[in-house]
């Protein structure tokens, strides 16, 4: 999550980023935010809709998604900046 996020504040004129926090309450995602400064949108999804829509059998799951909706990757596991790279190219 710290790498996501340093990503974010580097390509974030570029990218996007949403995390979606799965099962997890609102008061618990906030103080995970500010403890580790993330500036990036996290949706709250606590009955896991997310995770059985898409299969994710990862909390750390990441999809690509390229400017016309259309999913690229999908990279279970740390994401890396060349991966985010990827994306921008």
């Amino acid at each position: 999550m710290p790498n996501l996020s340093r990503f974010y504040e580097k390509y974030k004129d570029k990218v996007e980023v949403i995390g979606v926090n799965l099962q997890e309450s609102e008061s618990t995602v906030q103080d995970f935010i500010n403890s580790r400064g993330i500036s990036f949108l996290i949706a709250l999804d606590p009955p896991g809709q997310a995770s059985n829509a898409f299969g994710i059998q990862y909390t750390n799951t990441h999809f690509l998604i390229d400017i016309n909706g259309n999913l690229i990757r999908t990279i279970p596991g740390d994401i890396s900046e060349a991966d985010i790279l990827s994306l921008i190219n």
